[in-house]
């Protein structure tokens, strides 16, 4: 576990404010902490033995550091005089004639354990799935639509060709009875044709609304000629008999 040290000089603050000062980190089991050069924490200063006090570490990773006196040194910890190896806790403070030692634990970030980073990768792998789900969807979903719209438009066109010939061919091979009969086949004849030629021409740009129109067109024609085969329809008006005085009065008007 490592530790740092804040070391200021108190003639430098007062009582009541720990100043600014040196901070020194230190990762090592053992830091000495005197006026020698050698020390892990060398400080200059008369008051400093040339090893004053040593912190120590226990052997396990989990220990606290413990402040040690060295032997005709005096050293205070949180102003009482240190005399036996005492453990250190954050903020405590070390006192050697006019230096002062803040005492702080750094605890680094713990590591993650084999599940923690399985579960971890896995999560990731799950979130990148969803999200590639989601680019294809909306790539591929108007793609979809699109290509429905075209089937169903199709289809449709379909639809109105194929009704379109069957009505034409009722048109030629349904036999009539009557001159009314064959005269209403011959007109929707006629207007097939023109239905068929407009196909024809445009049809691979007929857009669902127009289709749809053409269709119910049909539609309308398929219902007459089943009424005409069925003989559904009601007879044709008789021709107007006038009587012989009013014929008279129209002659002579026509002849003037």
């Amino acid at each position: 576990m490592a530790f740092q040290l804040h070391i200021r000089q108190n003639l430098d603050s007062a009582r009541d404010h720990f100043g600014p000062g040196e901070v020194r980190r230190f990762e090592a089991a053992t830091v000495r902490i005197g006026a020698d050069a050698a020390c892990e924490c060398p400080l200059d200063g008369q008051e400093f033995a040339p090893c004053h006090v040593l912190l120590r570490r226990g052997a396990r990773v989990l220990d606290r550091v413990s402040a040690c006196p060295q032997e005709g040194a005096t050293t205070y910890l949180n102003g009482n005089l240190l005399t036996a190896p005492t453990p250190l806790r954050s903020g405590d403070e070390l006192r050697v004639g006019h230096w002062t030692l803040r005492f702080q634990s750094i605890h680094e970030a713990p590591g993650h354990n084999r599940p923690f980073n399985l579960m971890s990768g896995l999560a990731k792998a799950v979130i990148a799935l969803i999200l590639c789900l989601e680019v294809a969807v909306v790539v591929w979903l108007p793609r979809r639509m699109q290509e429905v719209a075209m089937w169903k438009t199709q289809i449709e066109q379909h639809r109105v060709i194929d009704l379109l010939e069957w009505l034409r061919r009722v048109c030629r091979e349904t036999a009539s009875t009557s001159d009314f009969d064959r005269t209403l086949k011959r007109e929707i004849g006629l207007e097939l044709q023109a239905r068929a030629d407009y196909v024809a021409r445009y049809g691979s740009r007929l857009g669902p609304a127009q289709t749809r129109l053409l269709h119910e067109e049909l539609t309308d024609f398929d219902r007459i000629l089943k009424a005409v085969t069925k003989k559904a329809l009601p007879p044709a008006l008789p021709g107007i008999e006038l009587d012989a005085g009013v014929q008279a009065l129209l002659d002579a008007e026509r002849r003037r």
